[in-house]
């Protein structure tokens, strides 16, 4: 939708590119009370509620005739989202054996891919017949279709009073962070995922199919097609290296063969 909404917003690549990142500016800056906050009010509230909240800020986009309105309802995404990964890794941390978290973890990100895949060829063939508008507001009543599901399937535990209730207080979380911020690993674990997501993120995301058109003279359709193939090779190296990494009982090494 990139030129569709440099016309519409009659704003440049720099706007543009601030619109979309927005999204995960709020995204990354709220991770840490949103893990605090699903330890004490459980997944089911989290997520259900988070998926509402991005529902609405999706409908605001959609009808945003201004840059500023437009930046209100990525940025109420970008809170709404930001509980997808984190409320999926609890119901699997309780719900599932702890040999297969990481497996779970990679199907997780297997389904998160899925949706980036639909947003790119499935979206510009929907684009191509309806306008940009008209899919963001069934995209934000799916998004409350979808919350209302979750409501109502999803369970916090297996069964009542199996999962440990939180007893942390504000300063032992506090102190917990520091000592994770001390750890070099975890450094380097965030170095290695931001160096993941990042191209995947700038040019699987946003700047790919305008990038494809312009150098190749494709279609957008044809071109966003080309641009779901970055999507997919993560969709299908997500839930194999985190079965590869169960199997082995190992994390580093596939890790590192990631990486190269």
């Amino acid at each position: 939708m990139v030129d569709d909404l440099m016309r519409d917003f009659a704003v440049g690549a720099a706007v543009l590119g601030n619109l979309s990142a927005i999204y995960l500016y709020v995204y990354a800056g709220i991770q840490i009370p949103i893990g605090a906050l699903m330890d004490r009010w459980g997944p089911r509230i989290m997520i259900s509620s988070s998926i509402a909240l991005a529902g609405v800020g999706t409908a605001i986009f959609a009808a945003a005739h201004t840059v500023e309105l437009a930046y209100l309802g990525r940025f109420l995404i970008g809170i709404g989202s930001a509980c997808g990964f984190v409320g999926s890794l609890t119901l699997a941390g309780r719900w599932f054996p702890q040999n297969r978290f990481a497996f779970m973890s990679g199907l997780t990100m297997f389904m998160g891919m899925a949706g980036g895949v639909l947003g790119q060829a499935p979206l510009a063939k929907v684009l191509s017949i309806f306008a940009w508008r008209d899919a963001m507001f069934a995209t934000a009543g799916f998004a409350l279709l979808l919350a209302l599901i979750i409501w109502l399937v999803i369970r916090d535990e297996p069964a009542k009073g199996t999962a440990a209730k939180p007893t942390t207080s504000g300063r032992d979380l506090l102190r917990n962070m520091g000592v994770a911020f001390r750890s070099p690993s975890v450094w380097m674990l965030a170095l290695a995922a931001a160096s993941f997501t990042g191209p995947l993120l700038a040019f699987g995301g946003l700047w790919g199919v305008p990038y494809l058109t312009l150098k190749f003279s494709l279609e957008p359709a044809e071109a966003a097609l080309w641009v779901t193939f970055n999507l997919l090779g993560f969709a299908a190296g997500a839930p194999f290296g985190g079965w590869l990494s169960d199997r082995i009982g190992r994390r580093k090494a596939p890790l590192i063969v990631a990486c190269l």
